[in-house]
Protein backbone atom coordinates (compact mmCIF):
# COMPACT_ATOMS: atom_id res chain seq x y z
CA UNK A 1 0.00 0.00 0.00
CA UNK A 2 1.74 3.41 -0.72
CA UNK A 3 1.17 6.51 1.30
CA UNK A 4 -1.01 7.92 -1.09
CA UNK A 5 -3.63 4.94 -0.47
CA UNK A 6 -3.06 5.20 3.60
CA UNK A 7 -3.98 8.55 4.17
CA UNK A 8 -6.96 10.57 2.40
CA UNK A 9 -6.29 14.01 0.96
CA UNK A 10 -10.04 16.65 1.84
CA UNK A 11 -10.94 19.20 0.47
CA UNK A 12 -13.62 20.08 2.91
CA UNK A 13 -15.11 22.59 5.62
CA UNK A 14 -13.32 20.35 8.42
CA UNK A 15 -16.79 20.57 10.46
CA UNK A 16 -18.44 18.12 7.49
CA UNK A 17 -15.26 16.07 7.88
CA UNK A 18 -17.00 13.21 10.20
CA UNK A 19 -20.22 12.97 8.26
CA UNK A 20 -18.51 13.00 5.06
CA UNK A 21 -16.51 9.99 6.18
CA UNK A 22 -19.40 8.23 7.21
CA UNK A 23 -21.49 9.08 3.85
CA UNK A 24 -18.39 7.92 1.39
CA UNK A 25 -17.07 4.98 3.57
CA UNK A 26 -21.13 3.52 3.41
CA UNK A 27 -21.42 0.46 1.34
CA UNK A 28 -23.99 -2.05 0.85
CA UNK A 29 -23.89 -6.16 1.91
CA UNK A 30 -22.90 -7.83 -1.13
CA UNK A 31 -25.63 -9.45 -3.03
CA UNK A 32 -28.29 -7.36 -1.28
CA UNK A 33 -28.56 -5.08 -4.26
CA UNK A 34 -29.20 -6.02 -7.41
CA UNK A 35 -28.36 -4.48 -10.74
CA UNK A 36 -31.42 -2.58 -11.56
CA UNK A 37 -30.95 -1.18 -8.06
CA UNK A 38 -27.97 0.29 -9.28
CA UNK A 39 -28.55 1.35 -12.34
CA UNK A 40 -31.17 3.23 -10.93
CA UNK A 41 -29.10 4.68 -8.08
CA UNK A 42 -26.14 5.64 -11.00
CA UNK A 43 -28.82 7.66 -13.24
CA UNK A 44 -27.50 11.51 -12.45
CA UNK A 45 -30.26 13.79 -12.72
CA UNK A 46 -30.08 16.86 -14.94
CA UNK A 47 -32.79 19.33 -15.81
CA UNK A 48 -32.96 21.22 -19.14
CA UNK A 49 -35.26 24.14 -20.32
CA UNK A 50 -35.21 27.18 -22.85
CA UNK A 51 -31.31 25.81 -23.85
CA UNK A 52 -30.30 25.88 -20.21
CA UNK A 53 -29.09 22.78 -18.16
CA UNK A 54 -28.63 22.59 -14.50
CA UNK A 55 -26.90 20.32 -12.78
CA UNK A 56 -27.29 20.05 -9.20
CA UNK A 57 -23.92 19.42 -7.23
CA UNK A 58 -25.66 18.56 -3.59
CA UNK A 59 -23.52 16.58 -0.78
CA UNK A 60 -20.30 15.48 0.00
CA UNK A 61 -17.99 15.04 -3.51
CA UNK A 62 -16.10 12.21 -3.59
CA UNK A 63 -14.66 10.00 -7.04
CA UNK A 64 -16.04 6.43 -7.42
CA UNK A 65 -18.13 6.36 -4.83
CA UNK A 66 -20.40 3.08 -3.80
CA UNK A 67 -24.37 3.25 -4.65
CA UNK A 68 -25.39 3.49 -0.97
CA UNK A 69 -23.44 7.12 -0.53
CA UNK A 70 -24.69 8.04 -3.52
CA UNK A 71 -27.95 7.12 -1.83
CA UNK A 72 -27.26 8.69 1.90
CA UNK A 73 -25.85 12.24 -0.38
CA UNK A 74 -22.77 11.86 -1.98
CA UNK A 75 -21.64 12.86 -5.57
CA UNK A 76 -19.33 11.23 -7.42
CA UNK A 77 -17.17 13.49 -9.77
CA UNK A 78 -17.19 10.66 -12.57
CA UNK A 79 -21.03 11.46 -12.79
CA UNK A 80 -20.71 15.52 -12.82
CA UNK A 81 -18.29 14.76 -15.22
CA UNK A 82 -20.52 12.50 -17.32
CA UNK A 83 -23.29 15.13 -16.73
CA UNK A 84 -21.29 18.28 -17.93
CA UNK A 85 -20.27 16.63 -21.00
CA UNK A 86 -23.94 15.33 -22.15
CA UNK A 87 -25.22 18.95 -21.83
CA UNK A 88 -21.98 20.51 -23.79
CA UNK A 89 -22.47 17.93 -26.68
CA UNK A 90 -25.88 18.89 -26.88
CA UNK A 91 -27.06 21.35 -29.30
CA UNK A 92 -29.95 22.64 -28.20
CA UNK A 93 -28.11 23.53 -24.64
CA UNK A 94 -26.11 26.65 -24.94
CA UNK A 95 -25.63 27.35 -21.10
CA UNK A 96 -24.91 25.18 -18.17
CA UNK A 97 -25.45 26.05 -14.66
CA UNK A 98 -24.24 23.60 -11.81
CA UNK A 99 -26.28 24.47 -8.99
CA UNK A 100 -23.96 23.84 -5.90
CA UNK A 101 -24.46 22.97 -2.37
CA UNK A 102 -21.72 21.32 -0.67
CA UNK A 103 -18.96 21.34 2.06
CA UNK A 104 -16.42 19.93 -0.70
CA UNK A 105 -15.13 16.58 -0.25
CA UNK A 106 -11.92 14.39 -1.16
CA UNK A 107 -9.27 15.38 -3.37
CA UNK A 108 -9.43 12.60 -5.74
CA UNK A 109 -11.04 13.19 -8.95
CA UNK A 110 -12.13 16.92 -8.21
CA UNK A 111 -8.80 18.30 -10.57
CA UNK A 112 -10.25 16.74 -13.26
CA UNK A 113 -13.89 17.89 -12.55
CA UNK A 114 -12.14 21.55 -12.32
CA UNK A 115 -10.62 20.77 -15.84
CA UNK A 116 -14.43 19.51 -17.38
CA UNK A 117 -15.80 22.80 -16.10
CA UNK A 118 -12.62 25.02 -17.99
CA UNK A 119 -13.07 22.56 -21.36
CA UNK A 120 -16.52 23.71 -21.73
CA UNK A 121 -15.77 27.56 -20.91
CA UNK A 122 -12.61 27.35 -22.81
CA UNK A 123 -14.87 25.92 -25.78
CA UNK A 124 -16.56 29.09 -26.50
CA UNK A 125 -19.63 27.49 -27.98
CA UNK A 126 -21.31 27.31 -24.55
CA UNK A 127 -21.29 29.12 -21.25
CA UNK A 128 -21.11 27.35 -17.59
CA UNK A 129 -21.60 28.76 -14.79
CA UNK A 130 -21.66 28.03 -10.59
CA UNK A 131 -24.10 28.73 -8.59
CA UNK A 132 -25.16 28.33 -4.68
CA UNK A 133 -27.78 29.58 -2.36
CA UNK A 134 -26.13 27.60 0.31
CA UNK A 135 -22.25 26.51 0.24
CA UNK A 136 -19.68 25.94 -2.19
CA UNK A 137 -16.77 25.54 -0.02
CA UNK A 138 -13.39 24.01 -1.01
CA UNK A 139 -13.11 21.08 -3.16
CA UNK A 140 -16.51 22.49 -4.94
CA UNK A 141 -15.56 25.93 -5.46
CA UNK A 142 -11.88 23.95 -6.96
CA UNK A 143 -14.41 22.53 -9.19
CA UNK A 144 -16.10 25.82 -10.12
CA UNK A 145 -13.12 28.14 -10.38
CA UNK A 146 -12.79 27.58 -14.40
CA UNK A 147 -16.62 28.46 -14.90
CA UNK A 148 -17.44 31.55 -17.07
CA UNK A 149 -18.54 33.46 -13.95
CA UNK A 150 -19.71 32.01 -10.07
CA UNK A 151 -22.46 33.78 -8.27
CA UNK A 152 -23.81 33.20 -4.66
CA UNK A 153 -26.64 34.19 -2.41
CA UNK A 154 -25.94 36.89 -0.32
CA UNK A 155 -25.97 34.41 2.42
CA UNK A 156 -23.96 31.69 1.57
CA UNK A 157 -20.87 30.24 2.34
CA UNK A 158 -18.34 30.39 -0.57
CA UNK A 159 -14.38 29.57 -0.59
CA UNK A 160 -12.23 26.88 2.17
CA UNK A 161 -9.70 27.53 0.00
CA UNK A 162 -7.40 24.51 1.05
CA UNK A 163 -6.18 21.01 1.68
CA UNK A 164 -5.84 18.91 4.76
CA UNK A 165 -4.76 15.03 5.74
CA UNK A 166 -5.98 14.18 9.02
CA UNK A 167 -4.42 11.35 10.98
CA UNK A 168 -5.10 9.87 14.11
CA UNK A 169 -2.00 8.62 16.33
CA UNK A 170 -3.57 5.46 18.16
CA UNK A 171 -0.23 4.57 19.71
CA UNK A 172 -0.13 5.74 23.02
CA UNK A 173 -3.26 4.67 23.73
CA UNK A 174 -3.03 1.32 22.96
CA UNK A 175 0.32 1.16 24.76
CA UNK A 176 -1.65 2.27 28.31
CA UNK A 177 -4.03 -0.61 26.79
CA UNK A 178 -0.86 -3.04 26.87
CA UNK A 179 -0.59 -3.32 23.24
CA UNK A 180 2.53 -2.92 21.37
CA UNK A 181 2.23 -2.89 17.89
CA UNK A 182 5.34 -3.47 15.71
CA UNK A 183 5.61 -3.47 12.05
CA UNK A 184 8.25 -5.36 9.96
CA UNK A 185 8.79 -3.47 6.59
CA UNK A 186 10.42 -2.58 2.95
CA UNK A 187 10.85 1.30 2.16
CA UNK A 188 11.20 3.90 5.10
CA UNK A 189 7.48 5.29 3.81
CA UNK A 190 5.69 1.57 3.55
CA UNK A 191 3.00 1.22 6.15
CA UNK A 192 3.01 4.54 7.38
CA UNK A 193 -0.03 5.63 9.61
CA UNK A 194 -0.86 2.08 10.21
CA UNK A 195 -3.24 1.80 13.40
CA UNK A 196 -0.76 1.80 16.80
CA UNK A 197 2.15 3.18 15.09
CA UNK A 198 2.97 6.74 15.62
CA UNK A 199 4.19 8.86 12.56
CA UNK A 200 7.99 9.32 12.45
CA UNK A 201 9.49 13.02 11.82
CA UNK A 202 10.44 12.00 7.96
CA UNK A 203 6.62 10.74 7.20
CA UNK A 204 5.10 14.04 8.42
CA UNK A 205 7.39 16.15 6.20
CA UNK A 206 6.63 13.78 3.53
CA UNK A 207 2.83 14.42 4.14
CA UNK A 208 3.10 18.11 4.64
CA UNK A 209 4.61 18.19 1.33
CA UNK A 210 1.87 16.22 -0.46
CA UNK A 211 -0.40 19.22 1.25
CA UNK A 212 1.33 21.42 -0.20
CA UNK A 213 1.61 20.40 -3.57
CA UNK A 214 -2.43 19.96 -3.70
CA UNK A 215 -2.68 23.28 -2.05
CA UNK A 216 -0.93 24.75 -4.87
CA UNK A 217 -2.46 23.16 -7.42
CA UNK A 218 -5.55 24.29 -6.02
CA UNK A 219 -4.83 27.93 -5.22
CA UNK A 220 -2.75 27.65 -8.47
CA UNK A 221 -5.94 27.17 -10.28
CA UNK A 222 -7.93 29.78 -8.78
CA UNK A 223 -5.36 32.26 -9.30
CA UNK A 224 -5.37 31.28 -13.03
CA UNK A 225 -9.11 32.60 -13.25
CA UNK A 226 -8.79 35.32 -9.90
CA UNK A 227 -5.82 37.01 -10.59
CA UNK A 228 -6.85 39.69 -8.61
CA UNK A 229 -7.84 37.19 -5.57
CA UNK A 230 -5.65 38.05 -2.76
CA UNK A 231 -4.34 34.69 -0.92
CA UNK A 232 -5.36 36.44 2.34
CA UNK A 233 -8.48 34.94 1.47
CA UNK A 234 -7.14 31.82 0.35
CA UNK A 235 -6.53 30.23 4.14
CA UNK A 236 -9.30 28.14 4.36
CA UNK A 237 -12.13 30.34 5.30
CA UNK A 238 -15.57 30.69 4.12
CA UNK A 239 -17.19 33.65 3.37
CA UNK A 240 -20.57 34.88 3.25
CA UNK A 241 -21.98 35.43 -0.41
CA UNK A 242 -21.82 39.00 -0.30
CA UNK A 243 -18.46 39.24 0.72
CA UNK A 244 -16.64 36.82 -1.64
CA UNK A 245 -18.00 39.29 -4.31
CA UNK A 246 -16.71 42.02 -3.07
CA UNK A 247 -13.46 40.17 -2.58
CA UNK A 248 -13.42 38.95 -5.67
CA UNK A 249 -13.80 35.15 -5.13
CA UNK A 250 -17.56 35.45 -7.36
CA UNK A 251 -18.68 37.55 -9.96
CA UNK A 252 -21.77 38.78 -8.00
CA UNK A 253 -24.86 37.81 -5.61
CA UNK A 254 -27.67 36.33 -6.67
CA UNK A 255 -31.07 35.51 -4.26
CA UNK A 256 -31.92 32.46 -6.37
CA UNK A 257 -31.03 30.45 -9.65
CA UNK A 258 -34.11 32.43 -11.07
CA UNK A 259 -32.69 35.46 -10.23
CA UNK A 260 -29.54 33.97 -11.66
CA UNK A 261 -31.16 33.14 -15.07
CA UNK A 262 -32.05 37.28 -15.17
CA UNK A 263 -29.06 38.40 -14.90
CA UNK A 264 -28.03 35.89 -17.58
CA UNK A 265 -30.82 36.87 -20.11
CA UNK A 266 -32.06 33.65 -19.87
CA UNK A 267 -35.53 33.87 -17.54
Amino acid sequence: MTIEQEFEKWAILPACINKAQATLGATIIEGAEDDDERDELDDYAMSEENGVAIIPVHGVIGHKVSAIAKLLGAVDTLDVIAAIELAAEDDEIDTIILDVDSPGGTVGGVPELAETVEEVQKSSSKKIYAYTDSMMASAAYWMAAGANGIFAAPSAEVGSIGVYLPVMDTSAALKEQGVNVEIFKSGKYKAAGFPGVALDDEVRKHLQLEVMETYNEFSGFVKKYRADLNFEYMQGQTLTGRRASEVGMTDGTAKNLQTLLQILGKD
